[in-house]
């Protein structure tokens, strides 16, 4: 499933009270992300697998990037930025992804 994009004006920005611009995401959306995901099991995600075999983890890339992108579109993200400061301040800790993986 797919979300809609939002009309854009000849500004590039989207038509909706000119707020800032992105895509118009159905409220089912998250139940069928969910629904799809139950056929996979049990899963770890790249990011906990990485962290746990003492990989550098793309914390910048996966959080950072999409908090500076939603601050630049004006989004108040307090979780996202508490999530992107806890996983940051764990990836600078070599000794953190040992201690995951166990003796």
């Amino acid at each position: 499933m797919s979300a809609s994009k939002p009309p854009r004006g000849a500004d590039g920005r989207s038509d909706r009270s000119r707020g800032p611009p992105g895509y118009a995401i159905r409220p089912d959306f998250i139940d069928l992300q969910i629904e799809r995901s139950w056929p996979m099991g049990e899963y770890r995600s790249s990011s906990q697998i990485d962290f746990e075999a003492g990989r550098e983890v793309e914390v910048e890339s996966i959080w950072g990037e999409p908090l500076r992108q939603g601050h630049g579109a004006g989004a108040m993200m307090p979780r996202l930025e508490l999530l992107y400061a806890l996983l940051r301040r764990m990836a600078n800790r070599p000794s953190a992804a040992s201690a995951a993986r166990g003796p």
